[in-house]
């Protein structure tokens, strides 16, 4: 089932969205279709990397600061990037 939603977008938006759609040779209701398809896509997956974080550290697997920050110290002078 399909429904329509409208959503306020400023006029500089709508004409990058219009000529996107044109020069993909769709409709501006595919390109908005796509375009928020692609948004849910994406907060999903962001979501899952920050649980999967959380997991992380609820388990304890994770290097401390100061390690990191060493070992990238060590990693810039092996490769003769100045600080």
């Amino acid at each position: 089932m399909t429904v329509h939603v409208t959503i306020p977008v400023d006029e500089a938006a709508k004409a990058d969205l219009e000529e996107l759609a044109l020069a993909r040779g769709v409709g501006m209701d595919e390109m908005m279709a796509e375009a928020v398809s692609a948004y849910i896509d994406d907060q999903r997956e962001l979501l899952a990397a920050i649980d999967d974080g959380l997991a992380d550290i609820e388990a304890e697997r994770v290097i401390p600061h100061e390690q990191v920050v060493e070992e990238m110290r060590t990693w810039r002078s092996t490769l003769g990037v100045p600080e």
